[in-house]
């Protein structure tokens, strides 16, 4: 299979195309992390029994849908965090 020049998302459409209906793939799932300080949300856990591997998001601190709808480089804030596939994402305000 070629997959240059297509990302993630086309490959993955792709292979389940290609494989029918014998596979149904797993994406992770976005979810809102709580503990409020935005260098508390790498280590933030709500059990005490399990220890989060979390890294920032290519974008650090700053609000990628901001970036991305506005071109504007704004801060995120740490009780708008979420987790999307061990990544911690900042947002600005809650509507994004």
């Amino acid at each position: 299979m070629r997959s240059a020049g297509l990302n993630a998302l086309e490959i993955t459409d792709t292979v389940v195309v290609r494989l029918g209906e014998e596979v149904n793939p797993l994406r992770p799932l976005a979810f809102k992390l709580e503990g409020g300080a935005e260098k508390d949300q790498l280590t933030y856990s709500a059990s005490e029994d399990v220890k989060p591997s979390r890294l920032w998001s290519p974008w650090q601190q700053i609000d990628p849908v901001e970036l991305a709808n506005k071109g504007r480089v704004v801060p995120g804030k740490g009780e708008l965090a979420c987790e999307y596939a061990g990544r911690v994402l900042l947002f600005e305000n809650e509507e994004n």
